[in-house]
């Protein structure tokens, strides 16, 4: 999208990407700022936003992490007018410890008590019950998490990308950094597609690419490596009802089984560089085939 040059290109903030992160700090500085949010694919959420499958759970992480999470809920559940729809489905996660690794999630279960009281400590035998497939000789136990749900990724990135745009923000796509300087403490953005912008504040929302953006802003890389993860689809078993089933992971995050449909969304959590990805790992999700998708935000 070019736009012409002068002082309509002239900001408060510039906002580098265009995912959930870029566009919920544009939101939030669009309250009293002058905000432009610039992305370099011709859409939103290309990347990682537009492929995750986000789950809102408060028994995962670190303590500061799962009190976000939870302090998060009622914006979640009870949003802003420029959100539309429904954010969160309920969606019960059970997550469980192989053989030999009882003793971790047990830990786990007693430090995440205090902000998620509702999470449960159960047996194998009754961990199946949550999710039938599941061979309860091969696990110590299981955590399950009753209240934990679904995100609806695209009405949560819309809703902020409406309200950006009705506090006056503006929203350009196809225009990648190609260059970047500070002048008289202003910073000066060249993009691809030839327009110019100005701003004293740049935030550097590129997600897995922040490294090269702040490169050219002069600052030390910090170890950014976009990474893709393997999903496969596969139909469930005759008779199982995927309506109510439980996200099923595991404590060591070795893999990870999410119902999206009448179908299971399948990962083994893997981080692989892109450079080992082979072009017949890129195709379109699908039944029966593999895809390539940026590690889900959880």
């Amino acid at each position: 999208m070019n736009t012409s040059n002068g002082d309509t290109n002239r900001s408060d903030v510039i906002v580098v990407g265009g995912g959930i992160g870029g566009v919920s700090l544009g939101y939030e500085l669009a309250s009293d700022r002058r905000v432009t949010l610039l992305e370099r694919e011709k859409t939103l959420a290309f990347h990682t936003t537009g492929r995750s499958a986000a789950l809102f759970l408060e028994t995962y992480g670190n303590s500061t992490i799962r009190a976000l999470t939870t302090a998060s809920r009622d914006f979640l559940v009870n949003p802003p007018e420029h959100f539309r729809s429904e954010l969160l489905t309920p969606r019960p996660l059970l997550q469980l410890a192989a053989t030999g690794r009882g003793h971790a999630l047990e830990a786990m279960y007693a430090d995440i008590t205090g902000l998620t009281p509702d999470a449960q400590l159960i047996s194998p035998s009754e961990a199946r019950e949550f999710f039938p497939p599941l061979r309860p000789e091969l696990i110590d136990c299981a955590l399950y998490e009753p209240h934990s749900m679904e995100v609806d990724v695209h009405a949560l990135h819309q809703g902020f990308v409406r309200g950006l745009r009705d506090r006056g923000g503006r929203v350009h796509t196809g225009a990648g950094v190609t260059s970047l300087e500070r002048v008289d403490g202003l910073w000066h953005i060249t993009t691809s597609d030839g327009s110019r912008f100005t701003a004293p504040l740049v935030v550097d929302a590129a997600g897995a690419w922040a490294d090269v953006l702040g490169a050219m802003a002069g600052a030390h890389p910090i170890g950014l490596v976009p990474m893709r993860r393997s999903v496969f689809m596969v139909a469930a078993p005759d008779g199982l009802s995927t309506a109510d089933l439980a996200t099923l992971s595991d404590i060591d995050e070795k893999f990870y089984i999410k119902p999206e449909g009448a179908q299971l969304l399948c990962s083994p959590a893997d981080e692989t560089p892109p450079s080992r990805v082979t072009p017949a790992r890129t195709s379109s999700r699908s039944r029966g085939r593999s895809t390539t998708l940026p590690r889900p935000p959880r």
